[in-house]
């Protein structure tokens, strides 16, 4: 397979003995390769050598040969090798270099033969064809398409750079072809039956398009998102004509300097690396039929933010799916509002951390839950700036709050002697001092409560939350109306919290009114009106009324599914709430069907330890539960529980329900004494965060009783039975 190296010139060796190529030497033109005749070397990779070749049955065309380098052929290495034949052989798209045929050696060196694609680069394609801004964009949405094909047939490319990405002319047309996937690696299924592993201190792929995970040098962490990142690098190299980081300082710096630069040091905008470049910039410019000032203008704004949104440390902040870049590109050039924004609160909290690492717990508490919180509301203004056209007045805000929080974060600063200020009270300042600082801006001040209430939330202090929510409703309904999305949008999330409070009477009033206002102003196939219905079917389970939550669900996958697709997460999102409803209902193999391909989407677009893919795993254990799978039930709790526990602490809703689902399966085994301090964990975190009264609570009480009358207790029994509401 090609590498975009250069063609390597050779004498013309046409009537050269068409003969076995000699085991022990290279190849060499006029040696054959089974039915294949080496007509030229092309180039080669870290193990492999990629020759023009000819064959000539069953049909006559010129293929490139990939064979492994003589003394290359370890274990390792050809595992690696089959796994990007296997990898190839699965991909039928148009932008993919296709596998013809592949074999071994008469001496066992293993080879695979694939479409010879006569490309260039696309970084050199572009410049020497003079192509703008937006032809480079239509370029890369084709790549996109092609690395969403690789995504959904389960396999990461790990190695996207120019040299990867060729373009050729088509009838005048320019296409594109992803090549080399020797480093690819399975993520749904295992592609050869040989151990693919990555030594201590080897990096697989290279520095300058390297994700920050792919540097740590484990597989825990990566999926779909590095591909994401290195074709950020890609996009910027198109756009400025220079590497987000100059490749210098990667190749000469040290290896453990190498892993710090691409984890930690964060590149400039594209349009900031123009403006940097200064002579350079006409250079540049010219290359993209522009002048630099003009090209400037055109990288501000839109094509910064994509471009930075792909390139973010933080994978879960990146694109979901390259068909997501692909989208927002699009709307680019579309002149549609993007998806892409600033980074928000949460980027400068983790920053802040960055800066302070020296002890001080409060500080990354204060991150976390500033992280986890702005998840929410992150999210909702993202679906608002879609729909709104206030833009400059949205990015006020964002300035507002970044600054506000800024601020409170500085107040735990270690170099200030406030070690030890817990989180509660800096949350509790930030809430008594936002009225006062934003008295004369209340779309700011509403913006804060909610963010607020998403991080007392992801606290699970649940009453807070719900203090903070109310006050950023109030203000919206005064500011904004009653049926702004942002408004909707706040009540959405405030019915969550009333749920886990267990007062459904108010969180379906709730819900009604806002459902009722989404699908008017905005219809049933809005991502906002989608989300109220998922929230309001979950609060039916909730309740009891499972063919209530049974119907909703459904309706939403329907919509989720036609409109986005079965990869996305919100589509995943949809199929495991309903298979735990399903499952509450015991339509189990439905249920079961549901939550394994609900949490394959999941592992595959959010990583394992998402809280999202964690639902999917509790959900999935409970189905197992009910089939009577009690062993396979008990691993897949355990697990979810162990993250959970790491993810969002021991005192959280997810963690204790994860607890219950563990206990429960525990004593349905008889494991008693392993099942007890499970069940006590699960009561006393129910008791302190949501009281002895609340629904989650009494269950855990209930399951106390089962335990102890399961392990012929009667007397903690009936003390136990003593706590529980009359009947």
């Amino acid at each position: 397979m090609q590498e975009g190296l250069p063609t390597e010139t050779s004498p013309d060796h046409g009537l050269q003995s068409e003969a076995p190529h000699p085991a022990g030497a290279e190849l060499r033109p006029g040696d054959r390769v089974g039915h294949y005749l080496i007509r030229q070397r092309l180039g080669e990779g870290g193990f492999a050598v990629v020759y023009c070749a000819e064959q000539s049955e069953p049909i006559r065309r010129q293929v490139a040969l990939k064979i492994i380098k003589l003394g290359m052929d370890t274990t390792q290495v050809i595992a690696r090798f089959e796994a990007e034949r296997q990898a190839l052989a699965m991909m039928d798209h148009p932008h993919v270099a296709r596998v013809f045929d592949a074999g071994a050696t008469e001496t066992g060196r293993p080879y695979f033969v694939m479409e010879l694609v006569p490309g260039t680069p696309i970084t050199a394609y572009c410049d020497k064809h003079r192509v703008d801004i937006n032809g480079r964009l239509d370029l890369f949405i084709q790549v996109c398409d092609a690395v969403q094909h690789a995504h959904q047939k389960g396999i990461i490319h790990r190695d996207l750079k120019p040299s990867n990405v060729l373009v050729a002319d088509k009838e005048d047309i320019p296409v594109v072809k992803v090549i080399d996937f020797g480093v690819a690696k399975a993520i749904s299924h295992r592609l050869t039956e040989k151990t693919i592993f990555t030594t201590a201190g080897q990096l697989i792929g290279t520095p300058e398009y390297m994700s920050p995970e792919q540097a740590e040098m484990t597989a825990e962490n990566i999926d779909t998102r590095s591909d994401i990142y290195s074709m950020g690098v890609l996009l910027y190299e198109l756009l400025v004509g220079t590497l987000p980081y100059h490749p210098t300082s990667l190749r000469h710096a040290a290896f453990n300097e190498i892993q710090r630069i691409i984890r930690e040091d964060e590149p400039p905008k594209p349009s900031h690396r123009l403006s940097s470049l200064g002579d350079q910039s006409s250079d540049c410019a010219a290359h993209r039929r522009a002048d630099p000032r003009s090209l400037v203008r055109e990288l501000r704004g839109d094509l910064d933010w994509i471009t930075m949104k792909a390139l973010d440390k933080e994978r879960t902040r990146r694109y979901a799916t390259a068909s997501e870049l692909a989208a927002d590109i699009r709307r680019h050039l579309e002149h549609q509002p993007v998806e892409a924004r600033p980074p928000s609160v949460a980027y400068r909290a983790r920053k802040f951390v960055r800066r302070h690492q020296v002890g001080t717990a409060a500080a990354a508490f204060v991150a976390l839950a500033l992280i986890l919180g702005i998840a929410g509301t992150t999210a909702g203004l993202v679906r608002a700036k879609r729909a709104e056209a206030a833009t400059q007045r949205e990015a006020e805000i964002a300035v507002a709050i970044n600054g506000f929080l800024q601020k409170m974060l500085s107040s735990v600063d270690p170099d200030r002697g406030q070690r030890d200020m817990k989180v509660t009270e800096v949350l509790g300042r930030a809430a008594s001092e936002a009225g006062s600082a934003f008295g004369d801006q209340p779309e700011v001040e509403a913006a804060v409560r909610e963010t607020l209430g998403n991080t007392y939330w992801g606290l699970g202090r649940l009453e807070d939350a719900e203090t903070q929510l109310a006050l950023a409703i109030e203000i919206r309904k005064g500011v904004l109306g009653r049926d702004h999305l942002r408004t909707l949008e706040a009540q959405n999330s405030l019915g969550v919290v009333l749920r886990y409070l267990g007062k459904f009477e108010g969180a379906e009033a709730l819900y009604d009114r806002t459902l009722a206002a989404l699908r008017r102003t905005r219809g049933n196939e809005h991502p906002a009106t989608l989300h109220c219905m998922n929230n309001f079917a979950v609060l039916f389970k909730s309740m009891g009324r499972l063919r209530d939550a049974e119907r909703l669900h459904r309706e939403v996958l329907e919509i989720r599914r036609r409109v986005l697709g079965n990869e996305h997460e919100d589509t995943a999102s949809s199929m495991t709430n309903l298979a735990g409803t399903l499952g509450s209902l015991n339509e189990l193999e439905e249920a079961e069907q549901l939550a394994r391909e609900a949490l394959q989407i999941r592992r595959r677009v959010l990583g394992p330890d998402h809280p999202r893919t964690l639902q999917s795993m509790h959900n999935l254990a409970i189905v197992l539960q009910k089939t009577g799978r009690l062993a396979e039930a008990e691993q897949v709790h355990a697990r979810t529980l162990e993250a959970a526990v790491r993810v969002f602490g021991a005192v959280h809703p997810h963690t204790l329900a994860s607890k219950y689902g563990l206990a429960k399966t525990l004593i349905s085994r008889g494991k008693f004494a392993e099942a007890e301090p499970v069940t006590q964990e699960c009561y006393q975190g129910n008791l302190q965060m949501r009281g002895i009264e609340h629904p989650e609570t009494v269950k855990a009480v209930a399951l106390l009783v089962s335990l102890y009358e399961g392990w012929n207790r009667p007397a903690e029994a009936d003390s136990w039975r003593e706590k529980l509401p009359p009947p």
